[in-house]
């Protein structure tokens, strides 16, 4: 600010010089006569018949040095400034070429920011062409004109040297200023510099930000598409589109611009076959600025595109509940039967008696595989809804049976119980539940369950795991629906929760637990029997309480919705 005042200071001292230089005191002038003896033999001003006049060493003049005062702007209008002085008829006029000048412009200027109050550089950004008109300095456009300058602002720049004026802050622009890669270089220049982007940074460039300090008209010529507009102005780089974080919508319904994002994905997620796509989500899509094209089009339309020729399951896509469930949220039974062809194909099944050889294993293999296999309870209740009309022996399919399964069963057979189930689903709390054994036992359901290693650092493996958190998941659930087991046993009647721990491997230890608890069921007190209570004493110990470890885990995770 202190700057451009004293440049202001300058130009008007120029002025104030200009006038003081045209007003002569006559009153100190030598009195003279225009004819004889007492004419000036010197150069310079005198008083002859009561005016100034000046003699050049050779011919009396008016005191403008103007041959005579008759044709003298300055005598006919005035010493004044010149953009006020006035005619007999009002007119306005400043002298012929006065503009020309640059010290006379500096003047005009200086005498402008002091009318309008201007205290720094950037206020001449709202200056018009009117603003000089309607101050008596037309003849500053006139010598713009004239002179070819392209616009007011470098005849600004001209006047004010030292200051890097940006062209786009002005009111106005000239025509055509816009249309050269230059100006439209230098301007995202600045701008990006002002974000503090580099070049490889305009990739994250949003439309607010084009739209602000006055660029919604370069951003218009490229239909207000950033990848255009960047591609353009910067060609050095080789720009990909899928790399923007804003790509238009009209690009968005290009199948060619489709398919090249399709393959860019691919080469991202390391997809070079159409079987690697059954593993695609909607988060992979967003991940690699995908979110707006995948809200366009379904996943499968897209893999159309990128694949025409390859049919695509759909069951084999990453599973969600709806394909499994119809809208009465019941078992859907038409998509259930698709996903057996894909087993039956895939291991030759040609009669029903070959799914025996099936185990749930099997059934993991395959997207949404274990969602069937976990929501329906086993490979029989499976067999029991795709061929109801066959009469399933439960015992002669393939299970993947633990030590304390095989030792449950083998126990059953020497007590000679018959009358049990395995896997059984029970509701609870409108929330289904799966029991590892209810054995019938006189008026009595007997419930079995074997829990494995409670350490919820193993337990991340068996959360499908992929990661520390998914595990902490799995543990949590695993301990809630415990607590949830737990209390429906003590609230019914005729129930006994047994649980079995993985230290109990031995075949004597566990028949002591069972038969015992079949000799005393009519006496039993409690609800609850924990074979080797040491374990789950020490674990509780181990994790303080369950209500604090889930607490504490959950806020560790920030798990809030499990």
């Amino acid at each position: 600010m202190s700057d451009y005042l004293s440049v202001i200071r300058q130009y008007n001292i120029l002025l104030e010089d200009e006038i003081n230089e045209r007003n002569i005191d006559i009153n100190t002038l030598p009195i003279k006569s225009s004819r004889g003896k007492n004419k000036p033999t010197e150069k310079g001003y005198y008083n002859i018949n009561r005016e100034v006049r000046y003699y050049n060493g050779k011919k009396l003049k008016c005191a403008h040095d103007r041959n005579h005062h008759s044709i003298c702007y300055y005598c006919k209008y005035g010493n004044g400034i010149v953009w006020e002085n006035k005619s007999k008829t009002g007119k306005i006029l400043t002298p012929d070429g006065y503009m020309k000048k640059l010290d006379n412009r500096k003047k005009a200027f200086g005498w402008l920011s002091e009318k309008f109050g201007f205290n720094c550089y950037e206020d001449w950004y709202d200056i018009q062409d009117f603003n000089f008109t309607e101050n008596n300095l037309g003849s500053i456009i006139s010598y713009r004109n004239h002179n070819h300058i392209r616009s007011l602002k470098d005849i600004i720049r001209e006047i004010f040297p030292n200051f890097n004026f940006i062209p786009w802050k002005f009111n106005y622009m000239e025509n055509g200023w816009w249309n050269k890669i230059e100006n439209q270089r230098y301007y995202m220049d600045v701008k990006r510099k002002k974000l503090g982007y580099s070049i490889d940074d305009l990739v994250h460039l949003t439309c607010d930000q084009m739209y602000d300090d006055h660029g919604s008209t370069l951003f218009k010529k490229y239909e207000k598409c950033i990848f255009k507009l960047v591609c353009a102005l910067y060609p050095e780089k080789n720009w990909i589109i899928w790399d923007f974080d804003r790509v238009s919508n009209g690009t968005l319904r290009d199948k060619k611009n489709i398919r090249n994002y399709m393959l860019y994905l691919g080469e991202k997620l390391g997809f070079n076959k159409p079987e690697h796509w059954y593993n695609i989500s909607r988060e992979d899509f967003k991940k690699y600025n995908g979110e707006t094209i995948v809200s366009i089009y379904t996943i499968k339309a897209l893999l159309k595109i990128l694949y025409p020729n390859f049919e695509f399951n759909d069951l084999l896509f990453k599973n969600h509940r709806k394909k499994w469930l119809d809208s009465d949220n019941n078992i859907n039974t038409e998509n259930l039967k698709k996903f057996s062809k894909i087993i039956e194909k895939e291991y030759n099944i040609l009669e029903p008696k070959d799914w025996y050889k099936i185990n749930r294993k099997i059934f993991e293999k395959y997207k949404g595989g274990a969602t069937i296999i976990n929501h329906i309870g086993s490979v029989y209740a499976f067999c029991k809804i795709i061929y109801p009309n066959i009469n399933w022996d439960k015992n002669k399919f393939k299970t993947t049976m633990s030590v304390l399964e095989r030792n449950l069963l083998e126990i059953l057979k020497l007590l000679n119980i018959n009358n049990f189930e395995r896997e059984v689903r029970i509701k609870i709390k409108d929330k289904t539940h799966i029991i590892d054994f209810i054995i019938h036992y006189h008026n009595y359901e007997i419930y079995v369950e074997l829990d494995g290693e409670p350490d919820h650092f193993i337990c991340k493996k068996r959360a499908f795991g992929r990661n520390k958190e998914d595990g902490i998941k799995s543990f949590i659930k695993r301990q809630i629906n415990d607590k949830e087991k737990n209390k429906y046993i003590i609230q019914s009647k005729k129930k006994i929760l047994i649980r079995i721990p993985y230290t109990v491997d031995s075949l004597d230890n566990m028949l002591l637990v069972i038969s015992n608890t079949f000799d005393n069921i009519e006496n039993q007190k409690q609800k609850i029997i924990y074979a080797d209570r040491d374990v789950y004493v020490n674990h509780a110990i181990k994790m303080g309480k369950v209500n604090c470890a889930i607490k504490t885990l959950q806020r560790h995770f920030k798990l809030t919705n499990i």
